[in-house]
């Protein structure tokens, strides 16, 4: 078929594997849609070699649906066009809120500058308006708040007061409402992690644990002087197993660094030993990067960080911890900075597009696009630095347009890559690794 060739946007394993019946198969991840299929080698090899397979139909029209061949009109320019529209839909309105610039943790990589206080009552009233506007626009489907830091829980008073705005403006109008919570969890409780549900409709909680008790409690270290290790996984133990939790979801995240990478795989086996191998609980382990600070002396190179990634994720898949091996889900925005549908509220009042800005004393004083208090409510923010993020990759003067990773990846960090500083997420440098754990996970047996 003249009009219609392999995408571009793929990768193929470099293994061969046997199947159930014996059938020589290669792996082929499509990153349009981020879908893995088992091929037959011959029909891979087709693909690979710019070939479109068209003697099976049916296996043509699949690989038409998960787009491992696509027109042959321009491709980049077409997912280029997903994520602008993407980033221009109405219908999606995403708020991340800081209901206090106080944090009751001094983590040493952390780039934030806290305060104590919290939002004075004029911000609040506003931040609640201009939500509320926005759940009440006729062209609103969906609303997405998440609660970010410094540290939320410290200002849990003002959280509840907005979620309760929040919530019953958007069951008056009908809109779909979610929350989620970025918290280093010291300071939930089983009743209000309850509360959280069921009143303020948060579903999701990413809690860093940066390795096992006493790697975690030296790292994230409570201002008082105490711990949180234990506190927090005792937690997450009981709430697992209260009935009234069942629709709360974990991500317990762990910021790699120089100073716990030898001793992530006895934080991995501790996890599983606690009874954290639960469909309710998802591992993430990321490297640590700039948050507008230094961080290169704690900091491991991608490459190596790649290289001693895959032996966690091994490690992780034989101890039962769920955890992405390959992305799932395609990434048609990169992050809210692309979109002026999307912001981030400090706990100062003001307004940016790009979550690394808040509380860093230079993007505060200079890099803030709007005040909540000066703002129309009806209006989107302002264009912030990286609105021109779709025409920087349609136009190559940053290296994604040619990644066969753009359809998973977006592009990573506009920020970074505006700094100088290459973001690519580690599964480009240890994908094919990746691929032989999906391979493993399904059974597939190695021949060549």
């Amino acid at each position: 078929m003249s009009d219609l060739r392999p995408s571009r946007y793929a990768i193929h394993s470099d293994s061969v594997y046997a199947g159930s019946t014996g059938q020589r198969l290669r792996l082929v991840y499509g990153t349009r849609r981020a879908v893995t299929l088992a091929l037959t080698e011959e029909t891979a090899d087709q693909l690979k070699s710019g070939h479109v397979p068209t003697a099976d139909p049916q296996l043509l029209q699949r690989l038409l649906d998960v787009e491992l061949v696509v027109p042959t009109d321009d491709e980049l320019h077409a997912l280029v066009t997903r994520s602008r529209d993407s980033a221009h839909t109405d219908a999606l309105r995403t708020f991340t809120l800081m209901p206090t610039s106080y944090c009751n943790m001094g983590c040493t990589y952390c780039g934030q500058e806290h305060t104590k206080g919290r939002l004075p009552a004029n911000h609040r009233d506003a931040i609640a308006s201009r939500v509320q506007r926005a759940i009440t626009a006729d062209v609103t489907q969906s609303v997405r708040v998440r609660w970010f830091g410094a540290e939320p829980m410290m200002g849990y008073a003002v959280l509840r007061d907005l979620s309760r705005r929040f919530v019953d403006a958007a069951d008056r109008a009908g809109v779909d409402y979610q929350a989620s919570m970025v918290t280093n969890g010291s300071l939930l409780t089983l009743r209000k992690l309850r509360q959280l549900l069921h009143d303020a409709r948060v579903n999701k909680l990413c809690i860093t644990l940066d390795g096992p008790e006493r790697i975690h409690d030296r790292s994230r270290i409570l201002k008082s002087g105490g711990v949180s290790f234990t506190r927090i996984t005792t937690l997450l133990t009981e709430a697992l197993a209260d009935e009234e939790l069942a629709d709360l979801s974990f991500e317990l995240r762990t910021n790699v660094t120089t100073a716990n990478a030898e001793h992530i795989e006895e934080y991995l086996h501790q996890m599983a030993a606690m009874g954290f191998a639960h469909p309710r609980v998802l591992f993430s382990l990321e490297p640590v990067h700039s948050w507008s600070n230094d961080v290169s002396d704690v900091a491991l190179s991608s490459e190596v960080y790649a290289e001693r990634e895959i032996g966690w994720l091994a490690t992780m898949m034989s101890l039962g911890l769920n955890f992405m091996i390959v992305p799932t889900a395609s990434k048609p925005l990169v992050c809210g900075a692309v979109s002026t549908n999307s912001e981030i509220i400090s706990s100062t009042g003001s307004i940016f597009s790009c979550s690394e800005q808040p509380l860093v004393p230079e993007s505060e004083a200079t890099q803030a696009l709007a005040h909540i208090t000066e703002i129309d409510l009806a209006a989107r923010r302002p264009e912030g630095p990286f609105h021109d993020w779709h025409d920087q990759i349609e136009g190559r003067s940053v290296p994604c347009a040619g990644c066969p990773m753009l359809g998973v990846c977006g592009g990573s960090c506009p920020k970074l890559w505006s700094e100088g500083i290459s973001p690519c997420p580690s599964y480009k440098y240890n994908f094919q690794q990746r691929l032989a754990l999906v391979a493993r996970k399904y059974q597939l047996t190695p021949v060549a």
